[in-house]
């Protein structure tokens, strides 16, 4: 089921990053609604992994834009896509003070979410497995950073991640 969500994503993400400046406040899909923050940042992932790094950077632009009309939870989610697609968007444009930044900027995010975070996650099976393939997805991203110490926090902070759930 998951999955077919996330294809579905994907898919409409592209569509969704050529509409006109109007952002709507909701996208509304066959079984739940979703922000356009988090459509924004799924294709910038989708750009990403299609090695189109300017694209994806522009969309993480437009997610990080809309996550300010978002509720918390859904800022901090997106924020930490837009932040690690940045990270090796940035690296692959040979742009390493930006790269650096960014990593900067999520190494805080992330400690300033352990410090916050209550374990409170469902043991579903299929919540589960989404987060296993979110994972997934997020170590092939992290390999495509070509600056070897980069692509080695990025691969160690998904790891960590992984481990916790």
């Amino acid at each position: 089921m998951f999955k077919c969500v996330i294809s579905a994503l994907l898919c409409l993400s592209t569509g969704i990053s050529c509409l006109a400046q109007e952002i709507p406040a909701e996208i509304e899909l066959p079984y739940f609604t979703v922000h356009p923050s988090v459509v924004y940042a799924a294709s910038g992932n989708l750009h990403l992994m299609l090695r189109d790094f300017e694209s994806a950077l522009e969309d993480y632009h437009k997610a990080s834009i809309c996550a300010e009309q978002s509720d918390q939870e859904t800022a901090e989610i997106v924020e930490f896509f837009v932040l690690f697609g940045q990270i090796v968007a940035y690296d692959n444009l040979q742009l390493r003070e930006k790269a650096e930044q960014s990593l900067g900027a999520l190494i805080l995010s992330l400690n300033e979410e352990d410090e916050e975070e209550e374990f409170d996650e469902e043991d579903d099976g299929e919540w589960m497995e989404f987060r296993d393939e979110i994972c997934k997805m997020m170590l092939r991203m992290a390999r495509l950073a070509p600056s070897d110490d980069i692509r080695e926090i990025l691969t160690s902070i998904i790891e960590e991640e992984w481990e916790e759930s």
